[in-house]
């Protein structure tokens, strides 16, 4: 009722796949970002966010968070100096895309990765459109979270994963049953889960061909 081996066992398989210590299953790739920003953000906090990520993610962040009190500056996705002088006292989280939807820019992530640790704060990468296509490092990237989705690489559409560092923990968004973990109360979508362990090994495979 309130766990599934088989969806316990692609989060650990995923983990250990990018070297990381958390890997939760989502429904999409937005859904990644939004339990992201319901954990980390509250009223008065300030996040700084690519001006070219994806759309939905601009308006998550730019309207739907701001009515809950929190602060988005926008700035160029390429301008690491525009991303330092947007760093303020409250900032809590950077998001960056690589590449972005639909206009294909790619970030040094290093470099606000960099940033971000300066000022202690933890970063996200969007990772959508590069899933699949061209390998993702998570291992070796110093981001603290990493969001993907399963149809950019082949599987059907509705099916996402978040991955994390322990030092960024993910809280519970909804309360309910208590399923995957206490983190996302409501049915597990096991076959998803199946679909995405297979969608990523058989990406894996073409990448390494």
């Amino acid at each position: 009722r309130t766990g599934n081996p088989t969806v316990t066992s692609f989060e650990k398989r995923l983990a250990a796949m990018e070297g990381t210590e958390c890997a939760v299953a989502t429904s999409t790739g937005m859904s990644a970002i939004l339990l992201v920003a319901l954990t980390a953000l509250k009223t008065g906090d300030h996040v700084i966010c690519s001006q070219s990520m994806f759309g939905s993610t601009i308006k998550l962040l730019g309207t739907e968070m701001a009515r809950f009190g929190v602060e988005t500056t926008f700035v160029s996705q390429t301008d690491i100096e525009a991303w330092k002088a947007a760093i303020k006292p409250n900032t809590r989280m950077l998001f960056a895309e690589t590449p972005t939807n639909p206009l294909t820019d790619l970030c040094d992530i290093a470099a606000l990765a960099g940033i971000a640790h300066a000022h202690g704060v933890p970063i996200h990468v969007d990772a959508v459109q590069a899933a699949g296509q061209i390998p993702i490092r998570f291992r070796d990237w110093d981001v603290d979270a990493l969001s993907v989705s399963g149809h950019k690489f082949g599987t059907p559409k509705g099916l996402g994963a978040l991955l994390v560092r322990g030092r960024t923990p993910i809280e519970p968004v909804l309360s309910g049953g208590g399923q995957e973990r206490g983190l996302r109360s409501g049915t597990q979508n096991v076959a998803g889960a199946v679909a995405l362990a297979i969608g990523l090994n058989e990406s894996n495979a073409r990448m390494q061909a």
